[in-house]
Order: C-alpha cells, then sequence, then structure tokens
C-alpha cells in the first residue's frame, strides 16, 4: 500500500529532523521546493524537512502559506512533496508541543482537502489529516471535510496512480479509518486495562453509507473491512453491518471479512449468529476450499475478543491464546 511506503519516508524524515546541524534558511527552501521535486535525489527535501523540524513555531506560522499554496500547484512532481512536508512537519518532533504543530495546520483545513482524492497527494494527505484527527476536541470543520470527500463519487473507484498507471489507489478506505478516530472517545477497561475506544456516532453513519453505495468497489470494500479491524475504536453497530459480507459474490471481500473477523468486535448477538453461519460455510462445499479451511480454523479460536490471538495463515493453525 502507498501508505506504507508514506510511513517509510517520514520516518526518514523524522530522522533528518533531529540533526544537530544548524537549520538551513526555511523561506528559501519552501521556494526552492519546486526544483528540489524535480531533482528527487538532491538534499533540498531533506534539508527541508530538518528546517521545518527545528523552526519554532511562531516562525513556522508565518511560512505555512507559502508551503501551503505549493500543495495547489499544478505540478504533480511538487504537490506531493508539498504536502509530504506538511505530513512530516505534524508527525516529527520539534519547538513547541506535537498539538501546537498539528494546531498551525487548522486554518488551511479546507484548502487541503482537496489533496485527499488528489491522486498524486492522496498518500501523504491521508498522514496529514490523520495527524489533525488526534487533536482534542478534533477541529470543527474536519469532520464535514472527511465526510464530504467520504461521500464524493471518486472516493470509492480506483484513482490512477501519477507513476504507475496499472497501480489502482482508493482513497475511500483511509478518509474512513481518519474518520473512526476523528473524535473518537477512549477507555481502560476495568477488567484488561487495555484501552478501548469508540468512535463518533456520525463518522460511524458516513463508513456505513459508503459501504452500502451502490458505485462501491470490491477492493475499496475489502479495504475498508481491513480498517475497521485495523482501528483501535470498535463500533459494534457498525460493525455489525459488516457480517453480510461473508455472503458477498467477490471472493477477495468474503475473504478480507472472513480473515479479519478476529480482529473486529461485534455485538454478542450477532457473533454468536455469525459463528453459526460461519460453521454452516465452513461446510458449503460450493465455497472454495482456502475459505472452508479458513473458516475451520477460526471457528476454533474466535471468541469476540479482538485481543486474543486468532488468526489465520495458510498451511498453518493458530489456536486461541492471551497474551
Amino acid at each position: 500500500m502507498p501508505h506504507l511506503l508514506l510511513f517509510c519516508l517520514l520516518s526518514t524524515s523524522i530522522s533528518f529532523g533531529q540533526s544537530s546541524a544548524t537549520p538551513p534558511d526555511l523561506p528559501s527552501l519552501i521556494r526552492n521546493l519546486p526544483e528540489a521535486a524535480a531533482h528527487p535525489d538532491s538534499d533540498g527535501l531533506e534539508s527541508l524537512s530538518e528546517a521545518l523540524a527545528k523552526t519554532p513555531l511562531t516562525d513556522l506560522q508565518a511560512n505555512l502559506p507559502a508551503l501551503i499554496a505549493l500543495t495547489e500547484s499544478p505540478d504533480e512532481l511538487v504537490r506531493p512533496f508539498a504536502v509530504l512536508s506538511l505530513a512530516g512537519m505534524s508527525a516529527q518532533p520539534g519547538p513547541g508541543l506535537d498539538r501546537q504543530r498539528r494546531q498551525l495546520l487548522v486554518p488551511y483545513l479546507l484548502r487541503l482537502a482537496p489533496r485527499l482524492l488528489d491522486p498524486a497527494t492522496e498518500a501523504p494527505a491521508y498522514f496529514v489529516f490523520n495527524s489533525i484527527a488526534l487533536l482534542r476536541p478534533p477541529p470543527t470543520e474536519l469532520l464535514p471535510i472527511l465526510i464530504r470527500a467520504l461521500d464524493d463519487p471518486k472516493s470509492t473507484q480506483p484513482l490512477p496512480s501519477p507513476k504507475d498507471p496499472e497501480d489502482k489507489i482508493y482513497a475511500g478506505p483511509g478518509i474512513a479509518a481518519i474518520l473512526l478516530i476523528a473524535g473518537a472517545s477512549y477507555h481502560a477497561d476495568p477488567v484488561t486495562h487495555i484501552t478501548e475506544g469508540s468512535s463518533l456516532p456520525e463518522a460511524q453513519q458516513a463508513v456505513r453509507r459508503f459501504l452500502h453505495r451502490s458505485d462501491q468497489t470490491a477492493p475499496s470494500i475489502a479495504q475498508t473491512i481491513q480498517m475497521i479491524a485495523l482501528a483501535q475504536p470498535q463500533n459494534p453497530e457498525l460493525n455489525d453491518d459488516l457480517v453480510r459480507f461473508l455472503d458477498s459474490s467477490d471472493p477477495a471481500v468474503r475473504m478480507t471479512l472472513l480473515t479479519n473477523l478476529p480482529r473486529i468486535t461485534f455485538s454478542p448477538a450477532i457473533f454468536a449468529a455469525t459463528k453459526t453461519h460461519l460453521g454452516q460455510l465452513a461446510s458449503d462445499p460450493s465455497t472454495s476450499s482456502e475459505f472452508r479451511t479458513a473458516a475451520h480454523t477460526i471457528l476454533v479460536c474466535w471468541d469476540n475478543d479482538r485481543h486474543h490471538a486468532c488468526q489465520y495463515i495458510p498451511n498453518t493453525v493458530t489456536v486461541n491464546s492471551t497474551p
């Protein structure tokens, strides 16, 4: 996934940001970003990352308009590097608290919103908005921006990758993942002391509406299921709606939900009914042998507690154990 690649880039960016050298001139580096983007082997992007990490908050605020303007550049090379710089700035340590650095981007959210559905910037924009979604309380404009993006016709469709037309990008699942953490409430389980979370009702409704759209695509559904399974907030009412995909006509969607069932928290009634249905599917000769094998494996250990190790790995059997 492009987000994994970007995570590696951000990690590299953070390491440059922690250099002890004297920070370069930030305004000059921003002005020179188009040239640096055209020659990615140069040290211009690394120097910009370093400068953003070391610049005090007041100077960052003064220079952000110029960097934001570059995120709107017609040049498909410049836009992603400008957004990537913002992602690094909001994620890496520097003068001021992380919250204060993220807060600097809030006035520009409306201008940054188009980058969520821009094939050239979708991946770094995910990290920018994901970082801002960690603010508490969330900015008032954040949820409406994310919901509008998720409702956009492009969110379910493959966006052509600027570098490789064969590499299809689906923006909706990442936007759904951000929505689930924006404004989510967290608490420590009184028994296990593990932190659990619940998403805002309007965020859950938007994700559910997204999954029910008539223009949905199988890759978009499968990726969204995986995002929901990996999210720290678990919302049984939203999650209960996923079980219908066990009967999807698309094998990849069915398999994605099946292998992620142990990571998802369902209501007790839906869990019981789904486990019974899964037992039926595991014995159905019309399903694939891989699906039946995975179903049998998961039935042995699945107990609706996502903190218990229960997973299907091809050619292995994993049984229930408490970490």
